[in-house]
Parts: structure tokens; sequence; C-alpha cells
């Protein structure tokens, strides 16, 4: 088996995140497949402990002419067979400095605006992976320029936990609910909580709540929820605590405004969790309904959410344990080497196809965009991340 040369590109790399912890897998395991990867992470400083990592150093006062500068003085030196952008990030306007021979895009979640984000990528690369029927979907509409076999679906991997999970009967305890991810209001909407918690005391749930993770809003949170004695707020857990936390849950909610497919979710589920999902056109509103229809709610509706879960609590033991096989169920085509495997095929599949991906591109004209700090674009101008040196938004 020939052996390829591979770089990751995405914007962290040593946050907590599910796209940060399957590019640990990849720099960990990618060799055992026949990839020989390192990554690029945009806004991580150097990564001395990381040999197969380097970091541009961009902060949101960097720009795309200070991101392009950092990117070409990462690749010097490096010329890999495929160059795989996660979420897409930076590849309009970064694409002409990765000296790769092919392209892989990997979808791990959808977002607002999604639609501008794949019509500014025609062109560019030669196919896309994603965790989600849904982001399957939306690739092949926005992006019809792309043959069907140059878009698949890649499985979420999640570990099989090292804790033996028990869990007792509901009937006469308190139910307990968790969250569990980025404790941050953009995406995840931990601001909702607060308003969730107090549906659950007005509608007489016995419960307990937990909160599993960290983020930028956790003092704020914590000033919301902290004095509520059914409210644990857990912080980061890591290895055998995060899966002995995590098993002692009943139901796993989400309050996201988008998701792709959690990986959080998948986790749950291989434990036998029931998961509370919004109704937001992500790959996890459909493993939900394929567990109860009645789990999934429309967003922001929590009468709904305290209603199913009463319905839950009160619920013989034998609809709760078929429930949770269901789940486990769902789970299992996420365990052992799928994505790997999947990731590794497809990769080799679009280096043994002809190119598509742009592979000469004009010298990049001035645009004033370029100088505007991060930050500042994304607030005012969002549009600037979308130029290309070809002159243009998008090739639609």
């Amino acid at each position: 088996m020939n052996r390829i040369k591979l770089t990751h590109f995405f914007t962290f790399y040593n946050r907590l995140g599910g796209v940060e912890s399957l590019l640990k897998r990849h720099l960990a395991s990618d060799s055992n497949w026949g990839l020989d990867s390192d990554l690029v992470a945009f806004f991580e400083s150097a990564l001395k402990d990381s040999p197969k990592t380097s970091g541009v150093g961009l902060t949101w006062r960097d720009s795309v002419l200070s991101a392009r500068s950092g990117t070409r003085r990462c690749m010097e030196g490096k010329a890999p067979e495929v160059a795989v952008y996660h979420n897409f990030w930076g590849l309009p306007f970064l694409g002409d400095l990765d000296r790769a021979s092919r392209r892989i895009a990997l979808l791990h979640s959808g977002w607002p605006g999604m639609q501008h984000t794949l019509e500014a990528q025609r062109g560019l690369v030669d196919g896309v992976l994603c965790v989600s029927d849904v982001l399957e979907r939306q690739v092949r509409e926005w992006m019809p320029e792309l043959p069907a076999e140059r878009v698949k679906i890649l499985p979420y991997p999640i570990a099989d936990s090292p804790c033996k999970t028990v869990h007792a009967p509901l009937a006469g305890r308190p139910m307990v609910l968790g969250f569990s991810g980025r404790v941050v209001k953009a995406q995840k909407r931990i601001d909702r909580l607060p308003r969730l918690i107090a549906m659950l005391d007005r509608a007489g749930l016995d419960y307990r709540f937990e909160i599993l993770g960290e983020g930028a809003d956790q003092a704020w949170l914590h000033r919301r929820l902290g004095g509520n004695p059914r409210v644990r707020m857990h912080g980061r857990k890591s290895g055998d605590e995060y899966w002995k936390t995590l098993g002692g849950w009943d139901v796993i909610l989400f309050t996201s405004d988008y998701e792709g497919l959690p990986i959080s979710m998948l986790e749950a589920f291989s434990l036998g969790i029931l998961p509370v999902y919004p109704r937001i056109d992500s790959g996890g509103d459909g493993y939900t309904t394929r567990v109860r229809p009645d789990l999934l709610y429309a967003p922001d509706d929590f009468e709904h959410v305290a209603e199913v879960l009463k319905a839950l609590h009160s619920a013989p033991r034998e609809t709760i344990d078929e429930l949770r096989e269901r789940a486990r169920g769902l789970a299992r085509a996420h365990q052992g080497d799928a994505y790997l495997r999947v990731f590794s095929e497809f990769t080799r599949q679009i280096v043994d196809l002809p190119r598509i991906s742009a592979s000469e591109f004009p010298v990049r004209p001035f645009y004033w965009s370029d100088c505007l700090p991060f930050g500042v674009m994304r607030r005012l101008f969002y549009r600037g991340f979308y130029r290309r040196n070809d002159g243009g938004f998008s090739r639609s």
C-alpha cells in the first residue's frame, strides 16, 4: 500500500471540542492506514509537545493578509499529496498556499449561512466527507459540480467506555439530566439552560441536572445556576472520570442552534442514555427520532421538554430499557475502526481520480477586506472570508 502524505488544516488543536478530539485521533492513527499526516492549526502558536503539528499563531486581531503570511511560512518545505480542510475554514483565501495535489473538505457541522460557505468552495476541492446525511444532502445541492462518488458520509467515531454502566430504575429517584460540551452561548446556547431548568422546576419534575465541560461562558452560567441545589457543574473531565460522569446520566440534553452529529450524543447512546434534542435540521435530528420521535423538540419549546421528561420518568421500566437499547444500537455503527477506514479509503479514491480542484491560481488582488481583523470582518463583512484569488466570492 502506497503511503500518502497528508496535511490537516483547522482553526484549533488543543481546545475542548469534537473536531479537536478527532484531529488527535488522526495524528495518532492515520499512519496505521498508510497516511503520513501532520496538522496546521491556524489559531494555535507553536505546539512543542506535538511534533506533527505546527501553529500559525493567529488571533481574531489578525487578518487574511497575516493568515496568508503565516500559512506560507508553515508550509515551507512541505508538499502534501492531500490537504484536508476541516469545515472548509480558510480555503478560499489560503488554497493557493497548501501545495497539495488534491484537496478534501471534511464537514463536521452545519452553521448559519452554510449555503454561502459551500458555494464559495466550488472548484477548490476534489471531494467532500460529511458526518451526517443532512450535510451530505446540502453538499450535493450547493456543490452540484461534484460527482456522486466524490461526496461521502463518514461515520463519526466513538471510543468504548472503560467503565461499566448500569442504570437503576427511574421510579423513586431523581432523573439525572446532563449537558455535555463547550460551555458557550454561541452555537451551544447555554444561555437557554436557566430557562429550561426553570421550566422543569415549574413542571414538578424530580431531577438532577449536571453540566460537563468548560468554555468562555462558564462563569456566566455559574452565576445563573450556581445556587441551584439541583445543578452540579463538573467542569472538564477526561478519561475514566469523563465516562463515569456521563454514565450516571439518564438523559442528555442539547440546546444548540446548529450541529453536525454531536460526538457527545453518540457516546451517550453507547451507554444507553436517551437524547432530548432540538429540531435544527442536523444529523442529530434523525438519530433522536429513531430512538423516539417525541424526544425531538422545537427550539425553545421547553414546555414540551418538561412534558416528555415527566412521561419518561413515569414510564414502565421495560419501555425505558427498550429505548436505551435502541440508543445503543445506533451507537454501534460508530464504534471500532469504521471512521478511519472510510476516511483512508476515500482519500485513496480521490488520489486515484483525476484532479478537479484548482491547481493554478492568479496572483491574489488587493482586497480591502484582507486588511480587516478577523473579529471585525466576522461582525461587519463576513463575505470577506469567501474572497478568492480569482476576483469573486464564489464560482457559482
